[in-house]
């Protein structure tokens, strides 16, 4: 009996660590070499990694991390946006994103969000070569996602082409994109607003179509765009990679459509 009791409690502590394993989050060293950062949270707190590029002095490298991270922070508790789409023949998602135009609005008294901000300054800072990043907790509840990221062949997670993308309860799941810019920081900011225009976008959406006269006299032609509105509660990134040849970002995020 005392065997089988043994062997039980083993088996017990193996599907235990099993069911864990997707909370095991690599060191921001390790995701920084793959360009694959994980955000989501190992308990009830909300993850918001603030990204500033590199400065002489590091405190105010930390200084403008903390406002980057301020601004996601306002976007978690409500953030408005609104895409407007042309419409078009051919092409991929990601030429239709970089087509439209994104408007993204929310609280900019950031000063009260930083003060909700906390971090280790030993485990959560990385100084990298383009950018320096800051592992925040918001003091805010956030629903757990669990589940196991998987990549391509190219390394690529599949999220990216908005396949296999986790769901979660009461929450809708897009990924956002963004192109290389100047400064990468840059890039991961616009590349969080696209996935707030994209999950805005599974909403409610008017198509306009009107009429334009082709030049010297040719021709008229249908043109057409979709706009979509809406409001967002308890956004956040929670997943987030850097394509390491062309410096394109992309997001995977949740958030709550409210009316």
């Amino acid at each position: 009996m005392k065997k089988i009791c043994a062997f039980c409690g083993i088996v017990i502590f193996i599907l235990a660590c099993a069911s864990t394993s997707t909370d095991i989050v690599p060191t921001m060293g390790e995701q920084n070499t793959k360009g694959h950062w994980t955000v989501r949270p190992t308990d009830t707190a909300v993850v918001i990694i603030g990204v500033s590029s590199p400065m002489r002095k590091q405190d105010d490298a930390i200084a403008a991390a903390k406002e980057d991270a301020a601004k996601k922070a306002a976007m978690y508790y409500d953030v408005y946006g609104r895409i407007e789409t042309p419409h078009s023949e051919g092409g991929s998602f990601f030429d239709r994103i970089n087509n439209s135009r994104i408007q993204v609005v929310y609280d900019k008294n950031y000063k009260k969000y930083i003060e909700q901000l906390t971090y280790d300054p030993n485990n959560d800072v990385l100084i990298a070569k383009e950018a320096i990043y800051i592992r925040f907790k918001l003091a805010a509840s956030a629903k757990r996602v669990k589940y196991t990221t998987k990549f391509d062949s190219a390394g690529r997670p599949v999220w990216l082409n908005n396949r296999q993308l986790p769901k979660v309860d009461g929450f809708i799941t897009e990924v956002g994109y963004a192109a290389k810019h100047q400064q990468l920081k840059d890039a991961i900011y616009k590349a969080t607003e696209s996935a707030v225009a994209r999950i805005v976008e599974t909403g409610l959406t008017i198509i306009t179509a009107q009429v334009v006269a082709g030049s010297d006299g040719g021709s008229s032609k249908s043109v057409g765009y979709s706009v979509s509105e809406g409001r967002l509660k308890e956004f956040h990134v929670i997943e987030f990679w850097i394509d390491p040849k062309t410096k394109e970002v992309y997001t995977l995020a949740i958030g709550k459509l409210v009316k």
